[in-house]
């Protein structure tokens, strides 16, 4: 807990303990003279009251864990002059994933390829433009690659699994950048 005052870590003791003792009825408890545990619970309440705990903290370790990443993003052009950009990812849910490819070049931004927002695909990009997402890898080619497309593209990742999460990968990219060494195939 770097980074919190004691005052802060007490507070959040307070509200645990508080959580605790209320979920499980331990506000009316009382020790007898042999130092046994008596009042409001009994034998029978006590794995109810323990399986309403670990419910609670599973749901709130699943919340953390559940989600979306971007764990590569590779660009380069083959001998026709066609840029392929290929973001892999990970995801722990089963939902699809939507996407958005765009192309920032410092003074605008341009939505290349989107199942996010394919209203707002810029027409430069329509007709020139084949996207795949396959398993966890969205490939994107862009045929005619010229220098108006030089420029940073972000490959934007959605996704619908509670917590809902976006998550953002940027390559800059310009002519020269070979095929070599990226051998995945998508059909």
């Amino acid at each position: 807990m770097a980074g919190l005052s004691y005052t802060e870590i007490a507070k959040t003791d307070h509200v645990f303990s508080t959580f605790s003792h209320n979920l499980l009825n331990l506000h009316n408890t009382q020790k007898n003279k042999e130092g046994a545990v008596t009042g409001s619970w009994t034998d029978i309440d006590w794995p109810l009251k323990m399986n309403q705990l670990l419910i609670a903290l599973v749901l709130a370790v699943l919340s953390m864990t559940e989600g979306l990443d971007i764990t590569n993003l590779h660009a380069c052009t083959n001998k026709t002059n066609d840029l392929r950009l290929d973001c892999s990812y990970t995801t722990t849910g089963s939902k699809a994933v939507q996407y958005e490819w765009s192309l920032s070049d410092g003074k605008r931004t341009l939505v290349v390829a989107s199942t996010i927002h394919p209203e707002a695909q810029a027409a430069t990009f329509k007709n020139r433009v084949k996207t795949i997402l396959k398993d966890t890898l969205l490939r994107l080619t862009l045929t005619g690659f010229g220098d108006s497309d030089d420029g940073a593209f972000t490959c934007h990742l959605h996704s619908d699994i509670e917590p809902k999460k976006d998550v953002n990968k940027t390559i800059s990219v310009k002519h020269g950048i070979c095929c070599q060494g990226v051998t995945q195939t998508l059909e």
